[in-house]
């Protein structure tokens, strides 16, 4: 994150905000986390080994004489999880889309017949007791 402004600053100050306090960002005292570079009128806050935790409003401040000039950021950490799930969202949501039209499909083309259907009657012959088989071309549905 960086700071510019055009006349410098007394001093440099950095701050990320908890709910309604600022906690001072010092470098010295947290090295491993994080880093200020200052060059007179810009300054450069880097947060290194950054996570979820790192996310919030962090706060430059350019220090005067009379009144300092505060400049707000606000920072989401977001790790790799986050696309992902619209990903798998997405990808959900096709294979439905395309369960669904085969579905539709299937039904379709069971409930239409795409010639005429042969019915087989049987009919019993009352005097030796034997069937014989009478055939319809006709359409069953």
């Amino acid at each position: 994150m960086a700071c510019k402004i055009k006349l410098p600053p007394n001093t440099w100050l950095w701050y990320k905000e908890n709910g309604t306090e600022q906690e001072l960002i010092n470098a010295t005292t947290d090295p491993l986390h994080y880093k200020i570079k200052v060059d007179g009128n810009a300054t450069k806050l880097t947060v290194m080994n950054l996570t979820e935790g790192d996310s919030g409003v962090y706060v430059c401040s350019a220090v005067y004489d009379i009144k300092a000039s505060v400049s707000r950021v606000d920072v989401r950490v977001i790790t790799f999880m986050e696309p992902l799930k619209l990903f798998i969202a997405i990808v959900a949501e096709v294979i439905i889309l395309v369960l669904l039209y085969e579905w539709w499909s299937s039904r379709k083309s069971s409930n239409s017949p795409t010639g005429p259907r042969k019915i087989m009657e049987w009919m019993r012959i009352q005097r030796d007791n034997r069937f014989k088989q009478l055939q319809k071309n006709t359409v069953s549905e």
